[in-house]
C-alpha cells in the first residue's frame, strides 16, 4: 500500500518522484515524463475519464455498495490511481476514477497517483500546473 497518510495539511503541493525521459514532442508513444508518488486531491477531482467517464458518476457503485467502497479507501488506497496526459490534450483518469471520487468524497486532501505524460506534454503544464493555472480568476 503506498502511504497516504499523516500527510501534514500544510504541504499544498505534490510528493511526487519525477523521471524525465527523452522523446519528440508531439509523439503519443514517447513517454517523456511520469511522476509517482502523492497528488492533492483538488488536482485530480475534476478529470475525466479515458473512456469519457464524469467525475463523480459511478457505473458499478451505488447506496450501500458505494458506502462500503468508500469504507475501504478510508483505510487507504492500495493501488494509485492512473493517469495520462497527451500532447494537446487534457489530462485523463486513466484507472481509478471510483477511488479518486471516493477519496475526494472523503475529504482525503492528497491520493496516491501515477502520471504519464507523452510527447512532452509536461510542457503543455503539469497535471499541478494545470490545476493551478484553472484556480485563477477568470479561469
Amino acid at each position: 500500500m503506498i502511504a497516504d497518510r499523516n500527510v501534514a495539511s500544510s504541504q499544498f503541493g505534490p510528493q511526487v518522484q519525477v523521471h524525465q525521459y527523452e522523446g519528440t514532442e508531439g509523439h503519443r508513444g514517447h513517454i517523456t515524463r511520469s511522476e509517482i508518488g502523492l497528488m492533492p486531491a483538488a488536482a485530480l477531482a475534476k478529470l475525466h475519464g479515458a473512456r469519457g467517464e464524469a467525475p463523480g458518476e459511478h457505473e458499478h457503485y451505488h447506496g450501500a455498495k458505494w458506502s462500503e467502497f468508500k469504507g475501504k479507501i478510508a483505510q487507504g488506497i492500495e493501488h494509485p490511481v492512473f493517469v495520462t496526459v497527451d500532447w494537446g490534450e487534457e489530462p485523463k483518469m486513466s484507472e481509478g476514477s471510483n477511488r479518486r471520487d471516493a477519496a475526494v468524497e472523503l475529504g482525503r486532501p492528497y491520493i496516491p497517483a501515477e502520471i504519464r505524460y507523452f510527447g512532452h506534454a509536461e510542457r503543455q503544464g503539469t497535471v499541478f500546473e494545470r490545476h493551478l493555472h484553472d484556480m485563477e480568476p477568470g479561469q
